[in-house]
């Protein structure tokens, strides 16, 4: 007969493996955002809202991160002042 304590000892082990593997599947990778960020901070507007979207051409922006991507885009066009695309962004984003 197995003992209580083993039980939850195991238990505890498997939802803690279930935890760090399920969290790391849906984690949103980032790194990215280094070069939009620097090109924000330096108010070049029109080569970060270039960079978000080359990062959404090459994948940087999942599935799950689609609605995030329109909001980004559409910031960065706002700054840049490219009207066209920032209403576009925001109404496509508004759909998801």
């Amino acid at each position: 007969m197995v003992s209580i304590r083993r039980l939850t000892t195991y238990f505890s082990a498997l939802l803690a493996l279930l935890i760090a593997v399920g969290c790391g599947s849906v984690r949103t990778h980032t790194g990215f955002y280094d070069q939009i960020t620097a090109d924000l901070k330096n108010r070049n507007y029109e080569a970060a809202a270039i960079a978000v979207d080359e990062a959404k051409a090459s994948g940087k922006y999942g599935k799950k991160d689609r609605f995030l991507y329109y909001v980004d885009a559409g910031a960065a066009n706002h700054y840049a002042s490219n009207l066209g695309k920032i209403a576009n962004s925001f109404f496509i984003g508004d759909l998801l």
